[in-house]
């Protein structure tokens, strides 16, 4: 799996905001997240569901910079889980040896989950162009601790998303998130035995 090493990540946005072809995903500072993590005392913390927690209680009080730390946060997660994806349909193709079948560009699917650009408010009228970015209402509206950690929480939303599952079926005929059902759906029960040491369980 492509894991991507990156610092400050409560004050750090992975976001298609200045995006090219060469780099589908750009990491922005958010300076406004980081002056809320030095006033706490926490300087590049790593993260960990106590730090999640802590912030979304602050929510009630600093709520649009808590739950800005909390976007940078999960946009971590969720380009970590949009890497995999692409990384895993990769090799179900390839193991199932189905040469010339296109793959979904990790930009694409990003376009369904990474469309935050880090506005403070980004649904208020003096953002550039107001609407609810997918992780902010993840983060807001349907995350809370009694839920499960935010990391898993999020990896869970971004590969149920259902509009980017209706584009992976209508675009690439792939039926599920899950490469082993594609590899399943794909192949004979001999290939499958034959490849489950490339992919594992």
């Amino acid at each position: 799996m492509t894991r991507i090493m990156t610092k400050q990540p409560y004050a750090s946005l992975w976001s298609l905001k200045g995006a090219t072809w060469q780099k589908p995903l750009r990491l922005h500072p958010m300076e406004q997240a980081r002056g809320l993590l030095q006033k706490l005392n926490l300087t590049n913390p790593e993260p960990s569901p106590e730090i999640d927690r802590h912030l979304r209680g602050l929510m009630r009080h600093d709520g649009l910079l808590g739950l800005l730390c909390l976007r940078c946060r999960a946009s971590h997660v969720a380009q970590g889980a949009l890497r995999d994806l692409v990384a895993n349909y990769a090799r179900v193709l390839k193991a199932t040896q189905r040469d010339g079948i296109a793959l979904p560009e990790l930009a694409e699917l990003a376009s369904f989950i990474l469309d935050d650009e880090g506005d403070l408010n980004p649904e208020g009228p003096a953002a550039a162009k107001p609407h609810t970015p997918f992780l902010l209402g993840l983060v807001r509206d349907l995350w809370v601790p009694s839920r499960g950690e935010l990391s898993s929480f999020t990896r869970r939303a971004v590969k149920g998303h259902r509009e980017m599952k209706a584009h992976l079926l209508s675009n690439y005929g792939i039926a599920s998130i899950s490469p082993w059902a594609f590899l399943a759906s794909a192949g004979s029960e001999e290939t499958i035995q034959k490849q489950w040491h490339l992919l594992g369980s």
